[in-house]
């Protein structure tokens, strides 16, 4: 008789996937719910629209290998400084030594002649690396060209990993409006289901419009839901002319409000239109990026001010 048992085996495995992927899915549909919900509690009364939250149940493999086309040279980048980073703020944390040690590669002889059993002193242990949370607005209006959209995917997927190697929180969103309904895809959230989320980036397009003052409303709304001690970070990635605040009135009113909560607003200006993200954001919160192979690595040069800022 001939032998199933590896067929079999096979065929279980498969359907065990099967099932875990539909598990999956469902959760992340749950997911997307609860985040609708929260929307709508967050900007009742504000005179902010709700969004419509949008975000993928699975991810393709079409995405998949997009993703390991744009992130070949990006997440090498990211990888290494992080790393950096890493290895620099824990050295500096743990700079100091801790005295009066029992053992320890620092000898002190005024210790030693105080107390014979503990005339060491060793280098403490770092605390925890950053105390940092960061949030990104990736405008997908219709006016976003295919080069522009291109930036801003590598520019998520290297803050994206350069975040998930030093643990901090991130939340990548784009925006746009059909209508008068604000859109916000969701690509990466703080807690994922299914830890595909970088390859959700691959999902950004050129939509339609740009309600920049709405997107940014319910971000702060979101983000001041967490401790005010905590630093925070909002970047806005746009090619300006806000639909929702032609005078960019209700966009600096957004920015004092962040900074009751210990957020930091920048907005990051893209495409030949950029200097009237300037005019919106105002100079102490604008940063007009002109090249745009540079545009990841400014951005990340902000965090690390930022983190370094609050140690």
């Amino acid at each position: 008789a001939l032998d199933h048992s590896a067929a079999v085996r096979d065929l279980q495995n498969t359907l065990d996937s099967a099932a875990t992927e539909k598990v999956v899915a469902q959760m992340e549909r749950e997911h997307k719910q609860d985040m609708q919900q929260e929307a709508k509690d967050l900007l009742q009364g504000t005179g902010y629209t709700v969004p419509e939250i949008h975000r993928a149940d699975s991810v393709p493999e079409c995405n998949r290998q997009l993703y390991a086309e744009l992130a070949a040279r990006s997440v090498a980048i990211a990888k290494r400084m992080a790393r950096l980073l890493k290895k620099h703020l824990q050295d500096s944390e743990a700079s100091e030594y801790v005295p009066w040690q029992y053992s320890g590669k620092k000898f002190v002889a005024k210790q030693y002649c105080r107390n014979e059993l503990k005339g060491f002193a060793k280098k403490g242990q770092p605390t925890p690396i950053t105390n940092c949370r960061v949030y990104v607005l990736v405008d997908e209006s219709g006016s976003v060209t295919r080069e522009l959209s291109d930036a801003e995917m590598k520019t998520c997927i290297v803050l994206e990993q350069f975040c998930r190697e030093l643990n901090i929180p991130l939340t990548i969103q784009g925006y746009t409006s059909l209508g008068a309904t604000l859109e916000i895809f969701s690509y990466v959230e703080e807690h994922s289901v299914d830890g595909d989320d970088r390859y959700r980036l691959t999902g950004m397009s050129s939509r339609n419009g740009t309600p920049t003052a709405g997107a940014m409303c319910y971000a702060i709304k979101r983000l001041a839901k967490h401790d005010k001690k905590e630093s925070k970070i909002l970047f806005v990635i746009t090619d300006g002319e806000a639909s929702d605040d032609e005078d960019g009135v209700r966009t600096r009113e957004l920015i004092e409000d962040a900074q009751k909560i210990n957020l930091r607003v920048v907005g990051c200006g893209i495409g030949a239109d950029k200097d009237d993200v300037e005019e919106e954001f105002g100079d102490d919160h604008y940063l007009g990026i002109d090249n745009l192979d540079e545009m990841p690595e400014r951005l990340l040069e902000i965090i690390r001010r930022k983190i370094y800022s609050h140690r």
